[in-house]
């Protein structure tokens, strides 16, 4: 049976992205402030949530001082809006958010006004995906980092984009280029933006990782021939050396689907381990991975 996916995203004045002073210019838009944040703690950076899991990607938010409880009809509603469809959530910077939908137009990146819920841009990357299928439209979330935003949409198709704009930088298939595997119900991975690279699961020969450059989209390194699967790569910094892993989760080739990492700041990068994380018969992974590092 078809599904169709129609959004309507309400925003609630509960977080940073409402709590900072306007902005009167794009540029300043994105940029996150903490004088007039009453939810964050003093001294902490206002980082919004650039990621699909948050600033630190572990669905953690600093913020504090929210309200012990709501009225019985829910908190305010400030504004809906349907979109389309698709699977995106939504990030937040500053005085704007972002997503990705769907129309019988194409496919794009939206940013809208957090205040308004009004459009600001939007950018078109590609036709709609199975639009009469059971899951149409795109998958992944976009990420902010350093004033652009990062997508993927389900072909394999990745994208740097102006957060001002929404100007595209670069784009590159990842699928195409890599021969990936793993994902055959559409690329799911959100782009995981650090020092200065965009880290995703691909899943082809020798590049079941795969890191591109954050300001032109080349390749700066690849690694491993586990499949990919339908979560992001997730970063662990641990130990005095500040030695950084990714891990993921990948569908194994005829066996379990296995939990991997990398170590990504060894010279070369190398696969460094890898663990089972269901049975045999499960091909498919869709568990962000978090991890708890002593």
């Amino acid at each position: 049976m078809c599904r169709t996916l129609l959004w309507s995203i309400a925003w609630i004045m509960l977080g940073s992205v409402l709590a900072a002073g306007r902005a009167d210019d794009s540029e300043t838009s994105t940029r996150g402030t903490t004088a007039d944040n009453a939810f964050l703690p003093t001294g902490v950076a206002d980082r919004g949530w650039p990621f699909v899991r948050g600033a630190a990607f572990d669905g953690h938010s600093p913020e504090n001082h929210l309200a012990n409880e709501w009225p019985k009809a829910g908190p305010p509603v400030l504004w809906t809006r349907e979109l389309g469809q698709g699977y995106s959530a939504i990030i937040a910077v500053g005085r704007r958010c972002f997503t990705q939908t769907q129309t019988i137009a194409g496919q794009f990146v939206v940013c809208l006004d957090a205040d308004t819920g009004e459009t600001i841009w939007e950018h078109r990357y590609d036709l709609p995906y199975e639009l009469v299928g059971v899951y149409p439209g795109p998958r992944a979330t976009p990420t902010f980092s350093n004033g652009h935003v990062y997508f993927a949409a389900p072909s394999g198709l990745i994208g740097c984009l102006s957060a001002d704009t929404g100007k595209r930088f670069w784009s590159v298939n990842v699928v195409d280029k890599y021969h990936g595997q793993g994902a055959e119900f559409g690329y799911s991975c959100s782009p995981t933006v650090v020092d200065g690279l965009v880290i995703l699961p691909v899943g082809g020969p020798g590049a079941s990782m795969v890191a591109l450059s954050a300001a032109d989209g080349r390749e700066v390194w690849k690694s491993g021939d586990d499949p990919a699967s339908y979560t992001p790569a997730y970063p662990i910094s641990r130990d005095s050396r500040c030695r950084k892993d990714t891990t993921s989760t990948t569908p194994g080739r005829s066996t379990a689907s296995r939990c991997c990492g990398f170590r990504i700041r060894s010279k070369p990068v190398r696969f460094c381990w890898r663990f089972p994380v269901s049975p045999r018969t499960h091909r498919f992974n869709a568990c962000h991975p978090s991890a708890a590092v002593h």
